[in-house]
């Protein structure tokens, strides 16, 4: 098994042969012998020697031509390293010049930069991260993209002040916006603090204040006792406003604010969607509104709501746990005529409300609780909602008999949670969630079209029993096409689940896992809750 080099004309050996066929043919007891060699210092006789020299002499010849060969090749690589390096430098500098977006059309190029724009929390992270967000770090991409965004209002019209985790943005930062936002409307949200720099707060407030005409939503969370009387000022300058979200310090009382201090909001006209949270006292042109998610006690709830005819959606959220219900007389039930969507703290808020046309109902259930107060109220509206929505520490035979009674509920959305944070325990929400997967991977209620869960337990979820459920509900005639299942703090799916709810997606499911803060907005939007409602 032998050749020749093709540079240097030397032998080459197989492993498996590596003898010279040109050198004279080795005795057996040569060959004993060399074996004993290679294991030994003894000298080898003539024989030996004259069998072993022309052997080495070839391999050595062999050894300097692969010598010389992988240096060529060497040489060779480095060549092309260079030229590789050289190109890669020229394709990076260059290939910008031909790229199909640097021969976008402006107006493309503006729809792409709208849709950059951070939503919700993730707008409220402070001046750092501002800077590494839309609209901000698009101007810092070339001149082209920069003179294209800061000609664009509507990427500056949403103005973001958060005090809550640091200092806030810098007012010239928020004028530039401001001032880059042309006359836009404006969504403004200002986060305040009792311990950051009230002085920096209060100016920043009023230089907000004087662009206060254009506000078209503005919610401001945790209002202090140092802003408050700055809203006086806002009193008939509110033309524009049809979105208000307001939260305060827990600190501020009745006497620190006075009496008229919020009467500002009831001069704006146009307001239409109100989210008012650890209530104080705010007068509303109730008539007017179509949105409401309020936390108060029922009594002023219900002094709102009886003017409020023209409600689309309300979230009816009773403050105090031990509130005296009034008795339920005919005078006392409120007509909604316009209501689709509602969710209650309370069983008991359904006693008072009328919605003939409802389409979407949700509430937190007590523990051991019954629930009449859903069958009367859905009995005495005459109403068929497709959706339902319970949440609490949730008892699996109650759902099942709701779903077998109420056959017109073709969504179910459950939300397993403990409001009671001393008593707090996963196992408890993992059984219950346990429970409910099994029940309904018997078929319990085949009407069912969208089967979404939630929960705040940070272990013990069931993933695999949750997949076994769809895959039981996804048979032939089966009209689920919806499910979800989002862990505020629980753990994801293992692999081999994923994969199993992987097949069911591309089978045509219309699947969703989400965790921590993407969980938290789904759950949230599930209650028409506009901030977060979860620890």
């Amino acid at each position: 098994m032998t050749s020749r080099c093709s540079q240097c004309g030397a032998l080459t050996f197989s492993k498996e042969d590596p003898l010279d066929p040109t050198l004279p043919v080795a005795t057996p007891w040569t060959i004993v012998r060399c074996q004993r060699l290679l294991k030994s210092n003894e000298p080898p006789d003539s024989a030996e020697l004259a069998y072993m020299q022309p052997l080495v002499s070839k391999v050595a010849a062999r050894l300097e031509c692969i010598d010389d060969e992988m240096s060529r090749l060497r040489d060779r690589l480095e060549q092309l390293n260079t030229e590789q390096t050289e190109l890669a430098e020229y394709h990076a500098l260059h290939a910008p010049i031909v790229s199909p977006l640097r021969r976008m059309p402006p107006e493309v190029l503006m729809e792409i930069f709208l849709w950059t724009l951070p939503l919700g929390q993730d707008e409220r992270d402070g001046y750092v991260s501002a800077l590494k967000q839309s609209p901000w770090v698009l101007t810092q991409v070339s001149s082209r993209w920069r003179t294209i965004s800061i000609s664009t209002p509507s990427l500056w019209s949403r103005v973001s002040v958060d005090y809550s985790e640091g200092f806030g943005q810098p007012l010239r930062m928020v004028w530039t916006q401001v001032d880059r936002a042309g006359t836009r409307m404006l969504d403004v949200y200002f986060a305040g603090s009792a311990k950051r720099n009230h002085g920096a707060q209060v100016e920043m407030f009023q230089f907000l204040s004087l662009h206060s005409a254009r506000w078209e939503v503005f919610e401001i969370e945790n209002l202090t006792t140092n802003l408050v009387p700055h809203l006086a000022a806002l009193r008939g300058r509110l033309p524009s406003l049809s979105n208000l979200c307001v939260t305060w310090d827990a600190r501020i009382d009745d006497h620190q604010v006075g009496e008229h201090a919020f009467d500002c909001f009831q001069t704006a006209y146009r307001l239409v969607d109100v989210t008012l949270g650890d209530f104080l006292p705010v007068p509303l042109a109730a008539h007017q509104l179509t949105a409401y998610a309020v936390d108060c006690p029922w009594e002023m709830h219900h002094s709102v709501l009886k003017l409020a005819s023209n409600l689309v959606e309300a979230r009816v959220t009773v403050s105090s746990d031990d509130t005296d219900w009034p008795e339920a007389s005919p005078d006392q039930v409120i007509d909604l005529p316009q209501l689709q969507r509602l969710y209650v703290s309370s069983q008991e808020v359904l006693r008072y409300l009328q919605a003939p046309i409802l389409s979407e109902i949700g509430f937190i259930v007590a523990e051991d609780e019954e629930l009449a107060g859903l069958d009367a109220f859905l009995v005495r509206c005459s109403c068929k909602p497709q959706q339902l929505l319970l949440e609490g520490l949730l008892d699996a035979e109650m759902t099942k008999k709701i779903l077998e009674k109420h056959t017109f509920l073709n969504r179910i959305l459950l939300v397993f949670t403990s409001r009671d944070i001393r008593n707090f325990d996963d196992n408890i929400l993992a059984s219950s969630i346990g429970a409910h997967l099994s029940m309904l991977a018997r078929g319990i209620a085949p009407q069912l079209k969208d089967i979404s869960l939630g929960t705040e337990a940070r272990f013990g979820v069931d993933y695999p029993l949750f997949a076994r459920m769809l895959r039981a509900r996804r048979g032939p005639g089966s009209v689920l096409g919806a499910a979800a299942f989002v862990t505020i703090q629980g753990p994801s799916p293992d692999p081999l689940t994923l994969a199993e709810l992987d097949a069911l997606a591309k089978d045509g499911l219309s699947l969703v896992l989400q965790s921590r803060k993407d969980a938290e907005r789904s759950i949230n939007a599930w209650s028409y809750a506009t901030r977060p409602m979860y620890r």
